[in-house]
């Protein structure tokens, strides 16, 4: 475990994104904590003044408009999805969409355009 003379105490709110470091003006100063705490990992790191407050309500909106995104196109995506896998090979005019069309090496677009939509499903919103 790193250790850096001067701080104290150290306390970090995983909701609110925020680290509180009660440390010794006289031995380290903020601007060294910060470029002490960069090299340690992949946190980003800035001075914040002590009488800023924080909302938990801002935090939380933010949140919830992050999945609303990440939802709403994965439901985009779950769309077609679902006409290719339960439309398509019902249909007798459509049947022929799912062999006749050949993009490479045997793989049809059919097969291509289900593969597309359920891999960004999976890696973006997974």
């Amino acid at each position: 475990m790193n250790t850096i003379e001067g701080i104290k105490s150290a306390k970090v709110n995983i909701l609110t994104k925020k680290a509180y470091i009660n440390h010794d003006l006289n031995i380290i100063r903020p601007r060294r904590i910060i470029s002490e705490i960069s090299k340690m990992g992949t946190f980003e790191t800035e001075l914040q003044p002590e009488n800023q407050s924080i909302d938990i309500r801002d935090i939380t909106k933010a949140e919830v408009l992050k999945y609303k995104k990440k939802f709403l196109l994965s439901f985009s995506l779950y769309v077609p999805m679902l006409f290719l896998i339960w439309v398509v090979p019902y249909v007798e005019a459509l049947k022929p969409f799912m062999t006749s069309v050949e993009l490479f090496n045997g793989i049809t677009l059919y097969v291509f355009i289900a593969f597309c939509c359920s891999t960004i499903i999976q890696f973006y919103m997974g």
